[in-house]
């Protein structure tokens, strides 16, 4: 039982670090990824497969800028953008811890409910909530830790066509 729910959080915790985000072509949907993508590092896939990795990316409608690795300003067409990746550690954390702790507190409640009193002693069911809150620290502190590992990722999609996130995964 203790093999299957750790296999069930690690399922839970890697399924949820990623998020895919289809943007259509205006300014305002842009100014929102520029804010959430400002300092991090990113993975540009171009519609011709170029892979492109730099820094602080900015979107217009027209083009795409980012810096590279020795900090030099380059651009390409936003049309010729694929999609744009981003990865965070932090984020991959805090959702892990969260998930964890939902995960552990539902987990340790059904288990203190249906176990068999003994015969003499406590009854786990009085304690149940407790038992809840204990498994779902427990559990949540796994999840951070996967989370920290495996990262969140955001996918945004400029330019979907027929095969834009096909066998394009993280």
């Amino acid at each position: 039982m203790k093999i299957i729910s750790y296999v069930l959080l690690l399922t839970i915790t890697y399924y949820s670090c990623t998020s895919v985000h289809m943007i259509p072509h205006n300014q305002s949907d842009y100014d929102e990824i520029n804010e959430d993508l400002d300092g991090r590092k990113v993975t540009i896939l171009k519609i011709n497969k170029e892979v492109i990795f730099g820094d602080n990316v900015m979107i217009t409608p027209d083009s795409t800028f980012w810096l590279n690795s020795q900090h030099n300003k380059l651009s390409v067409l936003t049309s010729g953008i694929r999609e744009i990746t981003s990865e965070s550690a932090w984020r991959g954390a805090k959702d892990g811890f969260f998930y964890g702790f939902l995960f552990g507190v539902g987990f340790g409640i059904a288990v203190a409910l249906l176990v068999e009193p003994p015969r003499s002693g406590l009854d786990p069911k009085a304690f149940a909530p407790m038992i809840g809150i204990g498994a779902g620290i427990g559990a949540g502190v796994w999840g951070l830790m996967i989370g920290a590992a495996i990262g969140h990722m955001d996918r945004y999609i400029l330019n979907a066509s027929s095969d834009s996130t096909a066998g394009y995964n993280h």
